[in-house]
């Protein structure tokens, strides 16, 4: 069987959908023909941390974990912040004291690619003592952070192993880059080594449509797709409160997300349906940007809203359940962002209510798949009557996906997708 390292920082005990792509690759792997090598962290800052991930770690799977020192503990210290640093920092200090705003600076010009950079010469240093005494035929790194690349890179360089570069998200594209405050020659320095990783890679991978053509625009190379999904599990299918009408949110909504004019929207449909209002429930959970928060509790909406912490993926699954509509919101003028939670939300086979770019690669899944209706952010007569519409399918119990076309989005076909590449390569290549 072959063998394959894959470098990721986010690793059970850590949640968060920037985990779940690789542990559940490594789930399918060996299935494939492939025997994984998990390198991570030993004790990593994460976001989240979710325990009920440690359960599917595939028994007998070899970890490789390394020593890191993280800036993140004095950053909390300087900035007053006891929490743990979570995915909406960067809005969050941007509104903050003159003080909070340069210490982002200095975190956008001083540790680049990015906090993780203390990771890349000891990991290079550790990693290149175990390969040579457990040989592997493919390297896998998978960013953000993209520190991961820059290890790869070093090892690709020192002993020639094939290498495949994973890009959850992009690196200079990304769309909270500009929240860095970069100097023009933090933004060199970014882009070249971005560059670099994009140039030496043997196979680069993304999870969009949009994010290849980004990626393809900065080298002349292809790109390929091998988008995020779903793992299957057991459905629930409980006797429903028809009392009831609950909308959920599930995941991280930055202040540069919120989709205002749909909250005016969801006030002005409720107020003209008041038998609909006397039963809706509007469901957040997982890391909500305060001033969001804040906005809804001063609005008639206020007497609708719940809001949940994040929580592990086991109990999140019953609010995923009880749910009638799932709310997805994207990323306003970026095409190619597609959360991790899409792909749940689609097996779940319940009506999507998407507020995306309208010629995004969410609307192109949306529209394959039946999973639902998108409008763009601005657009509030199409907002107004996809909720409407959708509305209407819960109380009449007419909702149907394609559920054909959503099996091509589990993580066992993705896995075989990924496990082809690599093969393809070595066959070409030996």
């Amino acid at each position: 069987m072959k063998r394959v390292l894959i470098i990721s920082y986010y690793w059970p005990p850590s949640g968060g959908s920037g985990v779940q792509r690789w542990l559940y690759f490594t789930k399918y792997l060996p299935a494939n023909g492939w025997e994984p090598v998990i390198y991570t962290v030993k004790n990593g800052e994460y976001p989240y941390i979710d325990p009920s991930l440690n359960q599917h770690i595939s028994e007998g799977l070899e970890i490789v974990k390394g020593s890191i020192w993280e800036p993140y503990t004095l950053f909390k210290k300087l900035s007053g912040t006891k929490e743990k640093v979570n995915p909406s920092i960067f809005s969050e200090m941007e509104r903050g004291s003159w003080f909070k705003r340069f210490l982002l600076w200095i975190r956008g010009n001083f540790f680049i690619p990015d906090a993780r950079m203390f990771w890349i010469r000891p990991s290079v240093r550790l990693l290149k003592n175990y390969l040579k005494q457990h040989p592997v035929d493919f390297i896998v790194s998978t960013g953000p952070p993209h520190s991961t690349h820059l290890i790869a890179r070093a090892l690709k360089r020192k002993l020639g192993i094939p290498w495949l570069a994973d890009f959850r998200d992009p690196w200079t594209q990304i769309y909270s880059f500009k929240q860095l405050n970069l100097t023009d020659l933090s933004k060199r320095i970014h882009s070249r080594l971005e560059k670099s990783v994009l140039l030496e890679a043997d196979l680069i991978v993304t999870v969009s449509q949009d994010c290849k053509k980004g990626l393809e625009s900065i080298v002349d190379r292809e790109v390929l797709v091998i988008t995020n999904g779903y793992e299957t599990f057991p459905i629930q299918k409980p006797v429903k409160n028809r009392s009831k009408i609950k909308m959920l949110y599930a995941g991280v909504l930055s202040a540069d997300r919120n989709p205002n004019v749909f909250w005016k929207v969801l006030e002005n449909y409720l107020m003209d349906f008041p038998r609909i209002a006397d039963k809706f429930e509007l469901i957040l959970i997982g890391n909500i940007d305060p001033l969001i928060i804040a906005q809804i509790h001063a609005s008639s909406l206020n007497q609708y809203l719940q809001v949940h912490p994040s929580m592990p993926h086991n109990r999140l699954q019953d609010f995923l359940f009880d749910a009638d509509l799932l709310l997805l919101i994207g990323v306003p003028g970026n095409k190619g962002v597609i959360t991790g939670k899409f792909f749940e939300y689609m097996y779940l086979q319940k009506p999507i209510y998407s507020i995306s770019p309208k010629d995004s690669d969410v609307v192109s899944i949306l529209n394959e798949t039946e999973s639902g209706l998108n409008a763009d952010y601005s657009d509030a007569e199409q907002l107004y009557t996809n909720l409407e519409r959708l509305i209407e399918m819960v109380t009449n119990n007419s909702f149907h996906s394609n559920e054909n076309k959503i099996a091509n989005y589990s993580r066992k076909k993705l896995t075989t997708a990924i496990s082809s590449l690599m093969d393809l390569y070595l066959d070409k290549h030996n």
